[in-house]
């Protein structure tokens, strides 16, 4: 004998359907009174529609899931991915894949920046506007901070955007290059003769560039620019004496000086003269000038 009950129909045939897993509680009611409002685990009771009198009960959906499986032979279709278990799981493991893929771009960053030598690139970038003659305003364009970005996209902080950073660094790479200049001055196997020459910048800014030549401890000829000093205002001989002077002075060369070559300004007769006594009066070095004996070019 059927019974009908709220739709579905209870018998000793067995149903062959397929449903889905969200219709699992469909064949389940709530307890009425005096049944038992909760299972032994306290979760809500429920019984079974299909079963003669709702004897079975369940609060679970996996054991009411079986239940309609092998007594009311009812077949669902679920997809597990969708278990909220599942999703959760899911979802850590995504999470811990994204944290994952962070802490290796956070790795890779950081060996980049670990292998950035910052004060070697800033004195490699001084030496190519220096040697190329590049304006300080270089470090501003877009095109030469995309290149150095894509050869390091690590370093963005670390690129200077001021031209007057780059005079800084430019002073700061002088005074090392000078540092070096004089630990090979000290150790010159010949006397060390300079040059020197007044030019005018095209600012007309006047200039007295001082040249050194020597031959190091390797026996090689060498020369340097020991000076380039702004001469203002007063431009006679008197005056570039106390410049050459200051400079020989800093490079500690007063002992070891050989010959002057200079052009045929007649300034340069009084520079060797007055030169010739500061050197006197200070080191106790003077030497007899032979105007006779400068090298004309």
């Amino acid at each position: 004998m059927a019974t009908s009950i709220l739709g579905f129909h209870s018998s000793n045939a067995s149903f062959e359907s397929s449903e889905s897993e969200d219709n699992i509680w469909r064949y389940f009611r709530f307890a009425f009174h005096p049944e038992p409002l909760k299972d032994r685990a306290n979760r809500k009771n429920r019984f079974c529609l299909l079963c003669p009198n709702g004897k079975h009960s369940t609060g679970h959906k996996n054991n009411a899931r079986s239940h309609l499986m092998n007594i009311h032979h009812l077949h669902f279709t679920y997809n597990s991915d969708e278990r909220p278990i599942v999703i959760n799981t899911q979802s850590c493991i995504e999470d811990g894949l994204i944290r994952q893929r962070l802490r290796a771009t956070e790795s890779a960053e950081q060996l980049l920046v670990e292998r950035f030598n910052k004060a070697h690139f800033h004195e490699l970038q001084t030496l190519l506007i220096v040697r190329r003659r590049l304006p300080f305003r270089c470090v501003q364009w877009p095109e030469y901070r995309a290149l150095l970005e894509c050869v390091n996209p690590a370093i963005t902080q670390h690129l200077i955007s001021s031209p007057s950073t780059v005079s800084t660094y430019i002073g700061n790479s002088f005074i090392d290059y000078r540092q070096g200049v004089k630990e090979s001055l000290k150790s010159a196997r010949s006397m060390v003769h300079l040059s020197s020459d007044m030019w005018t910048s095209p600012n007309r800014l006047a200039f007295l560039g001082i040249v050194a030549q020597w031959v190091d401890e390797s026996y090689t000829l060498r020369s340097a620019l020991l000076a380039l000093t702004h001469v203002q205002f007063n431009h006679s001989g008197a005056h570039q004496a106390e410049l050459m002077f200051r400079t020989i002075k800093m490079y500690e060369i007063e002992k070891n000086l050989g010959y002057y070559v200079g052009d045929n300004a007649s300034s340069n007769d009084t520079c060797l003269r007055e030169l010739s006594t500061l050197l006197d009066q200070e080191f106790n070095v003077g030497r007899q000038i032979d105007i006779d004996l400068v090298e004309i070019y």
